[in-house]
């Protein structure tokens, strides 16, 4: 599952809530870098493109979606994945949108004693990543 997420983190480029309105994650985003795409559903679902636009498969798991933790500053976006009935969610990392520019910083991920770790930045001076809002 590892693979999976570093993986997806690139292309990506949240109580726990969708958030709607004015500075919301829900619809189609551009990688600024390598021109891949994700589409944030209001169902919860996510969707990724490459940059030539063909849907790529890369969810692990029965079923997945993503969830945003609004009530904390810088805003929190996670996976959750259900992978043989056990749930499991996953940090992504930090996000905020601003002027039309969706920045995820980067969750990064250890091996510790009590398995593998993830820890959420606490501001966007580390690995970050850059999307335009965009229609695919």
């Amino acid at each position: 599952m590892i693979k999976h997420i570093q993986f997806l983190i690139p292309l990506l480029a949240i109580g726990c809530t969708r958030v709607i309105g004015q500075e919301s994650i829900i619809g189609t985003w551009k990688h600024d870098e390598s021109g891949g795409y994700v589409i944030f559903h209001e169902s919860g679902e996510l969707e990724f493109f490459d940059n030539q636009k063909n849907k790529q498969e890369m969810l692990p798991g029965d079923s997945s979606r993503w969830e945003v933790v609004s009530d904390k500053e810088p805003k929190q976006l996670f996976y959750i994945f259900i992978i043989s009935g056990e749930l499991e969610k996953t940090p992504i990392g930090i996000y905020k949108i601003e002027n039309g520019r969706l920045t995820i910083g980067e969750a990064r991920g250890f091996d510790s004693s009590d398995g593998f770790q993830y820890v959420l930045p606490k501001d966007f001076s580390g690995y970050s990543h850059t999307y335009t809002k965009s229609n695919l």
